[in-house]
């Protein structure tokens, strides 16, 4: 499309934490219409974040349940959704902040355990929620269970775009056959393994290299 593409500035600090200034640019025009000659079905996974329109998402995930397709609705960068298409979402993604800001709860209070409590009492909209945890890792209801995964013991060189890592892993191991639990399981070790290499791109690890991490 004519115009700038999409811009992000990255700042991490010395315990390996981002802050991101992005300019949308481009991504802004990614609009329904540009996805009307897009098929899916239902072996399909659709990964969305928001990056791109609300608008373009909800279209997505309208025909997501029309084809039967999973969807995947990663909340960042978080953006107060429109809780009509967001219940439909097949799997939602969000931080513990996201999640906080999502339900009205205080940010601080974002406890793993409190996490665990809320999504044990049916906060939030979407069936199957899925809330990291950074270094905590992560608590999660699927299908009315709330389940609880450990972070791993790494050194952190640069968290940036560690989230993306991890629901891009998910999304993967959904699409290859997995298990929820072994899928979030195999995200939380890809999320893990890309914090201890510097940059965004170049931290995203690789199947062998997240199998390996996994052993040992």
């Amino acid at each position: 499309v004519q115009g700038s593409s999409g811009t992000a500035i990255i700042v991490v600090d010395s315990s390996g934490e981002n802050s991101i200034v992005a300019v949308p640019a481009a991504n802004n025009r990614v609009r329904p219409s540009l996805l009307r000659d897009l098929k899916f079905s239902a072996t399909d996974v659709v990964l969305l974040q928001n990056e791109i329109p609300e608008e373009t998402n909800q279209a997505v995930v309208s025909r997501g349940v029309d084809s039967g397709a999973t969807t995947i609705l990663n909340m960042a960068p978080f953006k107060k959704p429109d809780d009509t298409y967001i219940d439909k979402a097949t799997y939602l993604i969000l931080n513990e902040t996201e999640f906080a800001l999502l339900i009205a709860e205080p940010v601080e209070a974002m406890t793993p355990s409190r996490v665990a409590g809320l999504l044990a009492e049916g906060a939030g909209p979407a069936t199957n929620l899925v809330v990291t945890l950074g270094a905590e890792g992560l608590q999660a209801r699927i299908d009315s269970s709330v389940l609880a995964l450990s972070g791993h013991n790494v050194e952190p060189i640069d968290s940036t775009g560690a989230g993306d890592c991890f629901c891009g892993a998910f999304g993967a191991a959904l699409a290859s056959g997995r298990s929820p639990r072994d899928t979030l399981a195999w995200a939380n070790g890809a999320a893990a393994l890309s914090v201890t290499t510097l940059g965004a791109g170049p931290s995203m690890p690789t199947t062998a290299q997240v199998e390996a991490f996994l052993r040992s």
